[in-house]
């Protein structure tokens, strides 16, 4: 215990400041860190357009899927009574072979989960774009230390990245790079 009042000790006479001194000066907000903000939120707007597609892809897998397995059973049981005896039982057969590999299909790939998880990520970067938003669109004074708020929305980046589903990054020709988003606020001025 005395060799860490020691080292406080030192750093307070030396150094001027302790560990939890309150007159340590914070780095000011310039234009790189805002630049910084600026290029992430525009990484996320990708990513949370891709997100958006991933979503619709797999829902549509989903219903592609989920629709012929459900709909075949109920299709056969209508006309299964005015079919002779072998073709009834062939094409019951067939049906249910194809929904229940249909049924397979959808349980093991569960593509409407996967939908879920890429929706949830889009909402999540489209918060973390929306939080830059509000913090740069603040005069300089007014905003949060420059530090920490960028540290937490690495933070917030990173643990979003760890828990997203997989998405393909290639560029997709319905997405404009040079669309304006009210992101590039400050890249205007």
């Amino acid at each position: 215990m005395q060799t860490l009042s020691a080292s406080y000790d030192f750093l307070r006479d030396n150094i001027g400041e302790g560990p939890d001194s309150t007159g340590r000066t914070e780095e000011p907000w310039s234009a790189k860190n805002e630049r910084l903000l600026c290029e992430w939120a525009k990484e996320w707007h990708e990513r949370e357009i891709f997100h958006s597609r991933d979503h619709i892809w797999w829902k549509r897998f989903f219903y592609i899927l989920n629709i012929p397995a459900s709909t075949l059973p109920l299709i056969v049981a209508g006309f299964w009574g005015d079919l002779p005896e072998s073709e009834g039982n062939f094409l019951a057969t067939a049906t249910m072979t194809a929904s229940g590999i249909l049924s397979a299909i959808v349980t093991l790939l569960k593509p409407e989960a996967v939908a879920e998880r890429h929706l949830y990520a889009s909402h999540r970067y489209s918060d973390l774009i929306s939080d830059v938003e509000e913090i740069l669109v603040k005069n300089s004074c007014y905003r949060p230390d420059v530090d920490r708020t960028v540290l937490a929305f690495k933070i917030r980046s990173d643990s979003l990245l760890r828990g997203c589903p997989y998405v393909s990054f290639t560029k997709d020709p319905l997405f404009q790079e040079d669309s304006s988003t009210p992101r590039d606020i400050l890249e205007s001025e």
